[in-house]
């Protein structure tokens, strides 16, 4: 082998190996900060869902423990999501609300406050009409999305952040969407409502 060539494999050895190493670093850096929906063991948002708990009060979320965790997935980095409550976790204790990571880098702080105080108005309307822990049909989802809406939309007047936050995290879902019409037409809907909603607040002012 003549010294060109043992100085070729030399550098094409090193270059596999640094892309190895790299995928390696990658793959690791990943799974460390969660990809499964596990609790992060740093939870976001832990002061936004403390102001949530005492502007929504009474017994409702007494017992119940809500922790925010960061999705890191292929679709979170390309749309905008949230949702809570795995299928393995007991619901009437409260649950783990996930975010994607779009959404997080992308919202202000108004805007994660509404999906926040949305997801877990979730929770206090399902303890409220006894269906806490009972599985949804894509319907009774669907159905469900509006009577949290409201709900949220009157945590986050009561909080002091403009209404309008509301609007506009909604639309930045929407926008992720475009291409999923029936997707999209559902947040349009909701849209549409939150609109209405905010009107009939600053006409009671």
């Amino acid at each position: 082998m003549t010294h060109r060539n043992a100085r070729y494999w030399f550098l094409f050895g090193l270059v596999v190996l640094m892309v190895l190493f790299s995928g390696q670093l990658k793959a690791q850096s990943i799974t460390n900060i969660t990809i499964t929906r596990n609790p992060d063991p740093k939870p976001c948002c832990e002061k936004d869902l403390e102001d949530i708990r005492a502007t929504i009060g009474g017994d409702v979320l007494v017992n119940a423990k809500f922790t925010v965790v960061r999705e890191f997935t292929a679709a979170s980095e390309r749309l905008i999501y949230a949702g809570s409550c795995r299928e393995d976790e007991d619901r009437t204790k409260g649950c783990t609300i996930y975010v994607s990571e779009r959404m997080y880098k992308s919202f202000t702080k108004e805007e994660r406050y509404v999906v926040l105080a949305h997801e877990v108005c979730h929770f206090v309307e399902d303890k409220k009409n006894g269906t806490l822990g009972i599985k949804k049909t894509e319907d009774e989802k669907k159905a469900s999305e509006y009577p949290a809406d409201k709900c949220s939309l009157e945590i986050i007047v009561r909080l002091g952040i403009d209404p309008n936050a509301f609007v506009s995290a909604l639309k930045k879902t929407r926008d992720s969407y475009r291409g999923d019409k029936e997707t999209v037409k559902l947040l349009e809907d909701r849209i549409s409502k939150i609109k209405q909603e905010i009107k009939a607040i600053k006409k009671k002012k």
